[in-house]
């Protein structure tokens, strides 16, 4: 049997312009079902493959984030997905020079 992808859920897959479909097979279906899995709407066996429970899973993410509904895996699925995740970049404030005496 193949080794489990190694699953960091401080990072995101990139597509790189995919659209992952029901039946697609990749680690990056792998690391969706497992952060569906993290956030309660997943609960089958994260096999990398996208079948019915991801499918559903899927849709009922899209749904409750308010995106498109297809139970497909788009980048913008994984980035909302990922969202409340990855921490957003704060700028950082240009300090004050203090008077010298």
């Amino acid at each position: 049997p193949t080794a489990e992808p190694v699953y960091n859920s401080g990072t995101k897959p990139d597509l790189e312009g995919k659209t992952l479909k029901k039946n697609s097979q990749s680690e990056a279906v792998f690391w969706v079902q497992k952060r569906l899995t993290e956030l309660g709407y997943y609960t089958g066996k994260c096999s990398g493959k996208i079948l019915n429970g991801t499918v559903n899973a899927l849709k009922e993410f899209q749904r409750s984030a308010g995106l498109k509904v297809s139970g497909n895996i788009t980048q913008e699925t994984v980035d909302a997905l990922y969202a409340a995740e990855l921490p957003t970049p704060e700028p950082t404030p240009e300090s004050t020079p203090k008077p010298t005496e």
